[in-house]
């Protein structure tokens, strides 16, 4: 009988791929993890989805009519990324995402302060990938990727 660990790993950006790959049980990859459960593999079906999470928020300096680069991942996973344009920020934001030869693989419309868009997906194992945004507003702009 084989098992499974699935869990919802909430990563930086630069431990996701480390993270990801770490095998077995170790005190390193537990560290990240929470809400784990074991999973006999007959109980899993082709609809349900093992997936890493990057959880970011940071202060970006944006300007108007340029892409700034917000954060980046080495995706292994399937994910469609949740961005917010905190509230209290000095104006909209347009998100895109772009891969590794500069592609936009996603792109927002307006994002107005205190809101949020879910980008992609951004299908796994599609190499490196970086959300971009640029602002209406040029200011210092509070993001939160999730």
């Amino acid at each position: 009988m084989l098992f499974i660990k699935i869990s919802k790993i909430i990563l930086s950006s630069t431990t996701a791929l480390a993270l990801a790959l770490a095998v077995g049980n170790t005190p390193q990859a537990n560290a990240a993890k929470t809400d784990h459960i074991n999973v006999n593999e007959s109980d899993l079906t082709e609809n349900d989805e093992i997936s890493a999470m990057i959880d970011w928020s940071g202060n970006v300096y944006l300007t108007r009519n340029v892409y700034s680069n917000v954060i980046g991942s080495n995706n292994i996973f399937t994910d469609s990324p949740t961005i917010t344009n905190r509230a209290g920020n000095p104006g909209t934001v347009v998100f895109r995402i772009v891969d590794g030869k500069g592609n936009i693989i996603a792109k927002s419309g307006y994002v107005d302060p205190g809101t949020s868009v879910k980008l992609g997906p951004i299908p796994a194992f599609s190499g490196t990938y970086t959300i971009q945004a640029s602002a209406e507003v040029t200011g210092t702009y509070n993001i939160a990727v999730d």
